[in-house]
């Protein structure tokens, strides 16, 4: 730069470019010097404002991406710890082991099934989802052509376990007044005629005796009717299975009650060696009425399966911790004031997060004849294929 001082007005010369100013005593070299020397501190002072801003977001960056590897971490620890308790339980050799039942409930299972469920919950990377999920499904034996969505459309494990099928994957077969189809995918465990000893009416279930006032938290009101008669079946969901419950016939579905209780396993074991466990295990029972008389379905809870849907309630939240609840107060909501909701045979009612037990019971008048079973204990079952008839006398 070069300065020529005159006495009408300053020249500054910068870059071959003159500028002319007012002539003023003060625009002497010393000044414009101070000037210039300001300029250079604020386009310093605001570069290293830009580069701290920078260097911060940079950091704030670093420290989001370090809590979502962490979350990321600590939620497949979890479903890690819980699948491993899981399958724990499911080996013979070590459930064998176990032969006092006070270990079951010292495991923390409400607790534990909330860690797993919220473990669940965590959005799986796109890449890695079909190399989750297959292994899974090679591990329980999953049909994952079935399914609905393609693998990588699952965002979570929680949306894999409670999949849809694709439409026409099963076929809800006829089976007349009174019968009843699968509302599940799984296993039969046990189906028979309710026995009454006097004083209350019970089912069966691997040997053991169950109430079915202990089961619905109420009286079954055809217990003692004579012109009446009560069936029921037990059916398992495996990890593997489709983890939605269908309705079992025409139903028009009055009340839901939900029970509050333990998280335990529900595998062959342990229902052999925990007394009462379908009683003591939380579970959503929906009461209504078939056409030949009363109809109840029961799903139940089980380790690492303590959230259980209902479709006509979708906000529904189960497993809550016993601190927003009273622990032995059942919640029950009546349907259009107890006038009900009507379902055709094979439409969803429910679902589980992983698989667990289901219990049908129905009354039907005797005087409309006996119920056949089409099925034995150990046998496999679909959605809608038929499970009892009823047969005029």
């Amino acid at each position: 730069r070069r300065f020529t001082t005159g006495r009408e007005a300053t020249c500054v010369h910068v870059s071959n470019h003159v500028h002319l100013r007012p002539a003023t005593s003060a625009m002497r070299p010393l000044s414009l010097l101070r000037r210039a020397s300001a300029s250079a501190r604020r386009f310093t002072t605001t570069s290293d404002v830009h580069a701290a801003n920078h260097s911060r977001n940079g950091a704030e960056k670093e420290r989001t991406k370090r809590k979502r590897r962490t979350s990321v971490v600590v939620a497949w620890a979890c479903v890690g710890v819980g699948a491993a308790t899981y399958a724990l339980l499911q080996v013979p050799s070590a459930a064998e082991q176990v032969q006092d039942v006070a270990l079951y409930r010292m495991l923390p299972q409400r607790t534990a099934s909330r860690a797993f469920g919220c473990a669940a919950s965590v959005p799986v990377p796109t890449f890695a989802r079909k190399w989750i999920y297959g292994i899974w499904a090679r591990a329980f034996q999953a049909n994952l052509d079935e399914a609905e969505l393609a693998m990588e459309e699952y965002r979570t494990l929680r949306e894999f376990f409670a999949r849809r099928l694709k439409p026409g994957s099963r076929v809800i077969e006829d089976a007349g007044p009174g019968g009843l189809v699968s509302p599940v995918d799984g296993r039969v465990m046990s189906y028979g005629r309710a026995t009454t000893d006097g004083r209350e009416t019970c089912f069966e279930a691997k040997g053991r005796k169950y109430s079915l006032h202990g089961l619905l938290h109420r009286e079954w009101k055809d217990s003692n009717d004579a012109k009446k008669q009560v069936h029921y079946l037990v059916l398992y969901l495996a990890p593997g299975d489709y983890h939605r419950i269908h309705a079992p016939c025409q139903w028009k579905v009055q009340r839901r009650r939900w029970i509050p209780g333990e998280l335990l396993p529900v595998n062959d074991r342990a229902v052999e060696r925990v007394p009462g466990l379908y009683v003591e295990n939380e579970r959503v029972v929906l009461e209504g009425e078939c056409e030949t008389g009363s109809c109840a379905l029961a799903a139940i809870g089980a380790l690492n399966v303590g959230s259980i849907g209902v479709t006509l309630e979708p906000d529904l939240t189960t497993n809550r911790p016993y601190t927003s609840m009273g622990k032995d107060e059942d919640q029950v909501k009546e349907y259009k004031d107890g006038r009900g909701e009507l379902l055709q045979a094979g439409q969803e009612v429910a679902s589980f997060n992983l698989g667990s037990t289901v219990v049908i019971v129905q009354s039907t008048a005797t005087a409309d004849g006996s119920i056949r079973f089409h099925v034995k204990p150990g046998d496999r079952i679909k959605v809608g294929e038929v499970l009892a008839t009823q047969q005029k006398n």
